[in-house]
């Protein structure tokens, strides 16, 4: 939205707030706002203390969406949700995602048919950063771990690999949330968005692939035990990037992928069974190297 500029006096500039803004908030006269410079922006916002946004829905025509429909309503920002649910099974998907997921919020009240939820604490710029350090910890426990696993042909211990992946599932959460209760500078939080998101899905395709070699009871041969050791220290090398950004570095990293791609295509002309865990190590390896162009709009 635009806003004209008026002179007040013989120096002061002033602009108005968006009425809708304003009763959606209660603002009257007198109130305190904060005003953030942040490069080129201006940031109008309340104080912590006053901030509180809420949402109310209702379950009743939903099933299968229910789950994914807290965590959207999580990531987007909400400080309370009042959930309206008329089943036990929505119930059960509801206590699930809230135990599983959405760290932070806790059920402050629990009717028969009703429940509400309220973030407990106010999320700090630190807590973004550890939370991301712990998610990439993580996801790459997971490469390095299922490797070794899979070395052995001990898959009964993938399992033990596979549940990391909901931890994974619940740090990106938490970070996606942070981000779009825009607590990181607005040039770049779209960024660090992508780059949260693509970490979970490359999580995702780590325990698709344990699965796949658990399901098919895959003997993985040497060469593609190879080509998986490639791919986790690619990723490897991203964390490091992205932690100590360099452009040599980079360039480095732009150039690693086309080898790595080479050495994967060759072996998925060649096997059999071994396509399945190929085809996941092929879709890490691109997840891993589309996560560039965001470290480079936040690094430069």
């Amino acid at each position: 939205m635009k806003r004209k500029v008026a002179l007040i006096g013989p120096s002061t500039l002033m602009i108005s707030l968006p009425s809708k803004w304003v009763k959606k908030y209660g603002i009257k006269k007198g109130a305190e706002i904060e005003v953030e410079e942040i490069g080129n922006n201006l940031v109008v916002s309340l104080k912590e203390s006053d901030k509180v946004t809420s949402k109310s829905i209702d379950l009743e025509k939903l099933d299968k969406s229910v789950y994914r429909l807290i965590g959207a309503l999580y990531k987007k920002g909400y400080d309370e949700v009042s959930i309206k649910f008329n089943s036990s099974s929505q119930l059960n998907d509801l206590m699930d995602v809230l135990s599983k997921t959405c760290p932070g919020y806790e059920v402050i009240e629990h009717g028969s048919d009703h429940l509400k939820v309220k973030e407990v604490s106010k999320p700090k710029v630190e807590d973004f950063n550890n939370i991301l350090k712990r998610c990439f910890l993580f996801l790459i426990s997971v490469s390095e771990e299922s490797l070794s696993v899979i070395k052995s042909d001990n898959t009964t211990e993938l399992n033990k690999v596979i549940l990391k992946d909901s931890l994974i599932n619940k740090y990106s959460d938490f970070c996606r949330r942070l981000l779009n209760k825009s607590i990181i500078e607005p040039n770049t939080s779209t960024s660090y968005y992508n780059i949260v998101e693509q970490l979970e899905k490359i999580g995702d395709s780590y325990r698709d692939l344990c699965n796949s070699v658990i399901q098919n009871k895959i003997k993985v041969n040497k060469e593609t035990i190879q080509v998986y050791h490639e791919v986790n220290n690619y990723l490897k090398e991203f964390h490091d990037l992205f932690y100590k950004f360099n452009l040599e570095k980079l360039e480095e990293f732009l150039n690693r992928r086309s080898e790595i791609e080479l050495m994967l295509k060759s072996e998925i002309y060649k096997h059999g069974k071994d396509i399945q865990v190929l085809n996941h190590l092929y879709n890490i390896l691109e997840s891993t190297f589309n996560l560039n162009g965001s470290l480079m709009v936040i690094n430069l």
